[in-house]
């Protein structure tokens, strides 16, 4: 082998040596991102300065999905360097709620700011910290930190942060007893309105579709209603993970509701007692009774009880009975509940969190306390959420159905 025929071999080598290389770069670089989006995860990049004085305190990203079939809650740590910061990771959404918070030594916070993170890369910039400010002292106290961070979804988000504090500025009270202030149930349903007037007036943007499915758990506004603002978002925001998973909700949430009608037939259910025996409400037909959803951990339901227990002693002896419907996933909490209050009617319970009732869902309850009345013929008769709130007529139609 003479020596330009070797050197031509040699070079040969090291160009596909080169190019294995160069490609295994590549596929390091994107293939994480392509898997990712394989999987139904979308990459972001949030790049931050913050300013001069943090070199070396800790600046925290929680991201925290607490309000669709797939909660989460995701912290992640970077230590101010040079004042700069960078998150990096993967969304199972296009947009995700989050909190930026700084941490100095003794864990106190410094900064704080509830955002949205968007795909893509983001930069937020830090241009002062207002030190004099406490997020949890007030809602009245404004925030002098100045930040920039060009997200519309985070700007949807500051407007109903905005309406909430003014709100609470001039309506909200403290209980006795109770650190955080609170506004009357007429006012909590009218700021709710504004919010959803927020969204309403924004349906492309992805925090509606959060915001909407906020409502699912606790809403001012009926599921059709609900169902109607869904529609009036863009085709983009429907078609994804999340606005699908409202739809569904939606339209199951819905056919339960018509199901448990004034007039309807009331569903059957199988459960379990405090002994673990099994429990039919079949077994009740051909006599009346009252069917109460509760948990220990729900104050007004506690605050309920004994103008219900009062309404079985008055009325068990002419043939009334009560089926108490527990909501909690802790059985000894719930026996010792029974015992401490001498529940001596037909005490119920699935053993899991309200959420994961199915037969809370079975009955259209995403509120407690709330009860149905059924009649001798298995019929409906009274539904509180829909027409008694307050449970002010409930003794008439027990009257009426004995």
């Amino acid at each position: 082998m003479n020596y330009k025929t070797s050197t031509k071999k040699y070079r040969a080598i090291y160009f596909r040596i080169k190019v294995m290389i160069t490609l295994m770069v590549v596929i390091t670089l994107i293939f994480p991102a392509f898997l990712a989006n394989a999987q139904g995860y979308i990459p972001f990049r949030l790049q931050g300065k913050v300013p001069l004085g943090y070199e070396g305190h800790t600046i925290y990203l929680r991201l925290n999905d607490y309000y669709s079939s797939n909660q989460f809650s995701k912290l992640d740590s970077f230590k101010i360097t040079k004042s700069n910061f960078e998150f990096a990771g993967v969304l199972g959404k296009p947009a995700e709620l989050a909190d930026l918070f700084i941490t100095g030594k003794k864990g106190r916070i410094k900064f704080f700011k509830q955002l949205i993170v968007d795909s893509g890369l983001r930069e937020f910039k830090i241009k002062s910290i207002d030190t004099n400010y406490h997020f949890r002292s007030t809602w009245c106290m404004k925030d002098a930190s100045e930040v920039t961070y060009e997200s519309p979804t985070t700007a949807l988000l500051d407007s109903q942060f905005r309406l909430t504090a003014e709100f609470y500025c001039k309506f909200a009270f403290r209980q006795p007893g109770v650190t955080e202030p609170s506004l009357d149930s007429k006012k909590q349903d009218e700021l709710d309105l504004l919010k959803i007037a927020l969204i309403k007036n924004n349906p492309n943007n992805y925090f509606s579709l959060i915001f909407l499915r906020q409502q699912l758990n606790s809403s001012v506004m009926a599921d059709n209603e609900l169902l109607q603002i869904f529609s009036s978002f863009s085709e983009a925001l429907q078609a994804g993970k999340l606005g699908k998973e409202i739809k569904s909700l939606l339209e199951v949430r819905i056919k339960a509701e018509n199901a448990t009608l004034i007039g309807k037939t009331v569903p059957e259910f199988t459960i379990h007692t405090p002994s673990g025996k099994t429990f039919r409400n079949s077994s009740l037909k051909g006599e009346p009774y009252l069917m109460v959803f509760s948990a220990t951990w729900c104050g007004p339901c506690q605050k309920e009880l004994p103008f219900l227990k009062e309404i079985y002693t008055k009325y068990n002896p002419k043939g009334l009975k009560v089926i108490y419907f527990n909501l909690d996933d802790n059985l000894s909490l719930w026996k010792s509940h029974i015992k401490k209050n001498n529940l001596t009617w037909i005490n119920v319970s699935e053993g899991t969190k309200f959420r994961d009732s199915k037969i809370a869902n079975q009955f259209h309850v995403y509120s407690i306390p709330t009860c149905f009345l059924i009649d001798k013929s298995g019929k409906i008769v009274y539904n509180a959420d829909q027409m008694d709130r307050t449970l002010v007529n409930l003794e008439k139609y027990i009257i009426a159905v004995l």
